[in-house]
């Protein structure tokens, strides 16, 4: 797990212990030390995060920004999140392992009877199998765990996440998305870039997107870019900086003859054709252990909201 220190003076731990020194020598009453942070991809590694928090000593008066990707795979996504709604300078920008599990949540919090069986489309269908298939398993877990109200607000938590963040430090701008930008356009606005082009679609390192502009991006592995010398540590080229150096990787968290047969589910062009005995059983499996009954009912849908925020005079925007 890597983490990314925007600026320079403010963000050294040597300096930064240097200056509380300098404070306790001079009879300096105050000093005030704004760090800025960045993280990607913690997936479940708890523990990971919490050492890194302690290396770094983060401060009130810090920022602490985590390109998403915060659930799925690791063993404690659930704890981390629960961490983090305890942070009040920790900013959280939605992965795509957070949408895939705002899309299936719903589904997965119903009980499996017929009436479901028969709402069961082909696209929640896929939506299920390709979470199931990146590291599903250890968020549902948890999250069984929690009670009503504490799932409530955790689905509501996850809701606030920003889509990307445009920050200035010590004069340098920053674009911060969890995957990249896709479908670039040098003249495309960043508020048009769908969700899909921003948290699934990998970046392109070979492309400069901006001469003023540092993005930086999580999503994509530095062990995986090509030419890399340095893999699993952070990538920078092209005023582009890739901070997932790899805390988790992929399990595949279903049995062979679960994904054939759900994966052969997704291909089938009508739902009528399918046997919905085998149906039922397959999602059982799927569900089993996690959900007896409905739990509450999320807002439907995902759609874009714009606030502008009076401290920063900046747009942000939010999933709700």
């Amino acid at each position: 797990m890597a983490i990314y220190v925007i600026g320079d003076i403010h963000n050294s731990l040597k300096k930064r212990d240097f200056i509380h020194d300098c404070a306790s020598r001079t009879n300096i009453q105050e000093v005030i030390f704004i760090a800025t942070y960045v993280i990607s991809d913690i997936h479940g590694q708890y523990d990971m995060f919490i050492e890194l928090l302690d290396k770094i000593q983060l401060q009130d008066t810090d920022m602490l920004y985590i390109l998403g990707d915060i659930l799925d795979r690791g063993p404690y996504p659930i704890k981390t999140l629960m961490k983090l709604m305890e942070m009040p300078n920790a900013i959280c920008l939605v992965g795509n392992h957070e949408l895939m599990a705002l899309e299936c949540l719903e589904f997965l919090m119903k009980e499996i009877i017929e009436m479901s069986i028969e709402e069961l489309d082909e696209k929640m269908l896929d939506n299920l199998v390709t979470w199931q298939y990146n590291g599903s398993k250890s968020t549902i877990n948890e999250f069984r765990q929690l009670d009503s109200e504490t799932r409530r607000d955790v689905i509501d938590f996850i809701k606030d996440f920003l889509i990307y963040e445009e920050i200035a430090v010590n004069g340098k701008n920053y674009l911060l998305v969890h995957a990249g930008l896709g479908n670039y356009l040098p003249d495309k606005d960043i508020e048009d870039y769908s969700i899909h082009e921003i948290i699934w679609t990998r970046a392109d390192y070979d492309v400069q997107y901006f001469k003023d502009t540092y993005v930086v991006t999580g999503h994509t592995p530095t062990q995986t870019i090509k030419d890399n010398l340095q893999p699993g540590y952070i990538y920078r080229r092209n005023n582009n900086i890739a901070i997932d150096c790899g805390a988790s990787t992929i399990s595949t968290f279903l049995s062979q003859w679960q994904m054939d047969f759900l994966n052969q589910i997704s291909r089938t062009s009508s739902m009528e054709t399918i046997n919905r005995e085998a149906v039922q059983m397959t999602l059982s499996n799927i569900t089993r252990k996690i959900i007896t009954k409905p739990l509450f009912q999320m807002k439907s849908g995902i759609r874009h909201r714009r606030f502008l925020k009076a401290d920063t005079g900046q747009t942000r925007m939010y999933l709700k």
